[in-house]
């Protein structure tokens, strides 16, 4: 009985500790050339529990569309971290000041290269490019803001 008490006691303050944070904001899709191609509204609901950060994401497209995307990022040693997010794997650093990059590759070839720029403790604004066998073919930038 003492296990299943203190086994209770610690899923219900792991429950207790995790933290739920939203990000809103929009972004637009530019092709190789820099000529914008499309916006779009995004929302990144974070629910971190412990080293393990798990990300609902959420893309409205200009024609009404909906993509949803389910990620977890793992903690690392110094700004570091490990990530899944569908089929894709990769990871992540910071650099200090607010600067960050991330990589995600798929087993089809194609791979998102990520720059992370955080504005401050409620804003931050990326640049991603898309990657099909080591060569861009589209960039996205996008700005959010904390909820």
């Amino acid at each position: 009985m003492k296990k299943l008490v203190l086994a209770l006691t610690l899923v219900i303050a792991q429950q207790a500790a995790a933290t739920t944070t939203i990000w809103k904001g929009e972004g637009n899709l530019f092709s190789l050339n820099g000529v914008e191609m499309g916006r779009y509204e995004l929302s990144v609901t974070n629910t971190k529990n412990a080293e393990v950060t798990e990300s609902s994401i959420q893309i409205k497209t200009a024609d009404g569309s909906v993509i949803e995307l389910q990620c977890t990022d793992t903690a690392g040693k110094d700004e570091s971290w490990s990530s899944q997010c569908g089929q894709s794997k990769g990871g992540g650093r910071c650099f200090g000041e607010g600067l960050c990059i991330s990589y995600l590759e798929a087993e089809n070839a194609k791979a998102f290269a990520t720059t992370i720029i955080m504005d401050g403790p409620s804003d931050m604004r990326l640049l991603r490019t898309e990657l099909q066998s080591g060569k861009a073919v589209r960039f996205f930038r996008e700005k959010l803001h904390k909820q």
